[in-house]
């Protein structure tokens, strides 16, 4: 997990672990259990909070075959 300085303000392509699971329609422990399993990579700002990056997030979506 990447770190950025405590003091700097998020950017507005970061969320947060709540909003990436309210964009990916999922529970924030997926979202939890993805970072920990290194399918996405997450950005820690601080001793506790954790932000992804908005266009990593996107790469988790791909699309199916019909009848999938």
């Amino acid at each position: 997990m990447s770190t950025l300085p405590a003091h700097a303000p998020i950017p507005d392509d970061f969320v947060t672990v709540a909003e990436a699971a309210a964009l990916l329609r999922v529970a924030p422990s997926t979202i939890r259990r993805w970072i920990r399993q290194g399918t996405v990579p997450a950005y820690r700002i601080g001793p506790r909070r954790v932000a992804l990056r908005r266009g990593e997030l996107s790469a988790l979506v791909t699309p199916t075959a019909a009848g999938e």
